[in-house]
């Protein structure tokens, strides 16, 4: 899935760019979009971007295409198993 990218001269958070997915890892939010510094909910740890936007979960229902993602629903995103790439 391509990252969101911010225009020049949009302010984040921007409903038309904000882009975010579970992160696997408690219910941490990764941050999609490129470079979200001016972004007052990105809070950045060893160069990832955690969302902690009010929004967060419609955020990440918006990056999947649905029109709303409850926490029951993203714990279960979260804990599904991952496919591991066999090469």
């Amino acid at each position: 899935m391509p990252s969101a990218k911010p225009k020049h001269g949009r302010k984040l958070p921007d409903p038309a760019i904000c882009r975010a997915k579970p992160n696997g890892f408690g219910s941490y939010i990764n941050c999609l979009v490129v470079d979200p510094v001016s972004c007052r909910y990105a809070l950045n740890f060893g160069g990832v971007y955690f969302c902690s936007c009010p929004e967060r979960n419609e955020i990440v229902a918006r990056t999947n295409g649905t029109s709303h993602v409850d926490w029951k629903t993203l714990v279960r995103m979260i804990d599904r198993p991952r496919e591991v790439s066999r090469g």
